[in-house]
């Protein structure tokens, strides 16, 4: 498939990190959101951008989880 970006886009991705910070509500995602993620990862290393995923399961209070994860950005 050919990029939809123009190679001045392309350049300035080249070596950026993305940090993908979700909880997890009973350790568990939906189907979507995996595949999101899988295809986002595609994307990142096709553009050459470090990509990390972290998840917090079981955290019952999801604002305690939303700080717990904003804490490691």
């Amino acid at each position: 498939m050919a990029s939809t970006y123009t190679q001045e886009q392309i350049d300035f991705l080249n070596g950026k990190r993305v940090m993908v910070a979700t909880p997890c509500y009973g350790g568990q995602t939906t189907s979507l959101f995996t595949q999101s993620m899988l295809l986002l990862q595609t994307e990142c290393m096709k553009y050459h951008v470090d990509m990390e995923l972290l998840m917090i399961a079981n955290e019952s209070l999801i604002s305690r989880a939303r700080n717990e994860l904003v804490y490691h950005f």
